[in-house]
């Protein structure tokens, strides 16, 4: 599929600093924040002692006195109100970037940064124009980078002029739902894990110190003992979010739980915390209405392949 669309997210973003802020983070992120360098990029989460995800995050070393953390789905404000006295703690300052975020997706997104003569980084780094960052980041399954800054009228201008085509949220949505990629908080619930959600090696170091929620998470890790994960579903019918799965008339426990929907070429799509035991490609399973309303079967869900 060729698509090189240009989308604009609606993300926070904030600089952690302090002199010993390289060592607070690695002890609260998922991943090994000790060992960046200035200019790498790394995928993180937090989690809590459970270790239950609360928080996704692109994090950058500016310098090994700097982070700046690009949230997923969670703002500014919650991170502080949830982090504030153990910053104090460790006398670690939090400040708004007021960022913006675009993200360029399609098989030729390299090749239209290239012509708007952006620096390409190497993976796991981002590098610096005219005071933006530019990162690889792929949000589709069709490959991508997104670029980061304070005013991005002189990027998205020069990406336009080079290829890319202006694409609508609703567009970029359905390609993230198409591909499997989970979007927090939306395709979790207070109790999910980076494993279910598939995260776990974007997310995580496991040859690391100890953090928060580690113990829990190492050990999942090595027994492969979690018990659901997010996949994707093709369903017979739209079906709203928090739509329960039951396999056959069984309706004790729910087997599933629908998270997000989309529709293309009249095909009904979905992604869906499944049980284990119905991981299996081909696995069929009822589909009733969100809990608290009433109604019958409103569709057949079916398990693709993952």
């Amino acid at each position: 599929m060729s698509l090189n669309r240009l989308f604009s997210i609606p993300i926070d973003s904030f600089i952690l600093s302090g002199e010993d802020v390289q060592r607070w983070c690695n002890g609260m992120f998922t991943n090994n924040i000790r060992s960046m360098k200035p200019l790498e990029v790394k995928r993180t989460a937090y989690c809590n002692d459970r270790g239950h995800v609360q928080g996704i995050a692109m994090i950058q070393c500016i310098d090994r006195e700097h982070f700046q953390v690009i949230c997923d789905g969670t703002s500014y404000e919650q991170f502080n109100e949830r982090f504030k006295m153990f910053m104090m703690l460790d006398d670690i300052e939090i400040s708004a970037s007021n960022t913006q975020i675009l993200t360029i997706q399609g098989s030729s997104s390299t090749q239209i940064l290239e012509n708007a003569n952006f620096p390409i980084p190497e993976d796991g780094f981002f590098s610096n124009w005219e005071g933006v960052s530019i990162y690889k980041r792929d949000r589709s399954g069709l490959g991508g980078w997104d670029i980061v800054g304070k005013d991005l009228d002189q990027a998205k201008l020069l990406l336009l002029q080079s290829g890319a085509q202006t694409g609508e949220e609703t567009e970029l949505e359905q390609l993230r739902i198409l591909a499997g990629f989970p979007k927090w908080p939306q395709d979790a619930t207070e109790k999910t894990f980076l494993h279910e959600l598939g995260l776990n090696t974007a997310c995580c170091a496991f040859d690391k110190g100890c953090y928060v929620g580690q113990e829990i998470i190492n050990r999942m890790d090595i027994k492969q003992i979690f018990n659901r994960k997010l996949l994707r579903v093709k369903m017979s019918a739209p079906v709203p979010v928090n739509s329960r799965f039951f396999v056959a008339e069984a309706r004790k426990k729910p087997d599933g739980l629908l998270t997000s929907s989309t529709t293309k070429e009249d095909v009904h799509y979905g992604l869906a915390l499944i049980r284990k035991k119905n991981w299996e490609p081909g696995t069929v399973l009822n589909v009733y209405p969100p809990e608290g309303t009433e109604g019958a079967v409103i569709a057949k869900a079916t398990v693709l392949e993952h």
